[in-house]
């Protein structure tokens, strides 16, 4: 399965924050139970370190929801340009790991 593009708008200093459905098949929703998430921003892909690292947390099993968020802590110290991110799920049973989402992330400027 190929990773889904999405690209995103993260405004610099503001709470990001989206949910995720994540379907077995169209219209189903996978049960998440032994799945684990990740996900990280890079400024340039050959960066050595994130540059901000999203919060994901399951919001239901059953229905398939994460919620991705990055907190306005974390956006304050992003630069505004654009950089590049991706999800990642994790299967503990098997220590499968499939790229669920990846794109570019525009991160906007503040006039604070």
């Amino acid at each position: 399965m190929a990773a889904g593009l999405l690209n995103i708008l993260v405004e610099k200093g503001a709470d990001f924050s989206r949910t995720l459905t994540i379907e077995s098949t169209p219209g189903v929703p996978l049960n998440l139970t032994n799945y684990s998430f990740s996900g990280h921003m890079k400024r340039n892909f050959t960066d050595s370190t994130y540059a901000a690292t999203f919060n994901i947390v399951t919001a239901n099993v059953a229905l398939g929801t994460v919620n991705w968020t990055l907190p306005h802590a974390a956006t304050a110290n992003l630069v505004a340009q654009t950089h590049h991110y991706d999800i990642n799920m994790i299967n503990s049973v098997g220590n499968i790991t499939i790229r669920l989402l990846e794109g570019d992330v525009f991160v906007s400027n503040t006039v604070e």
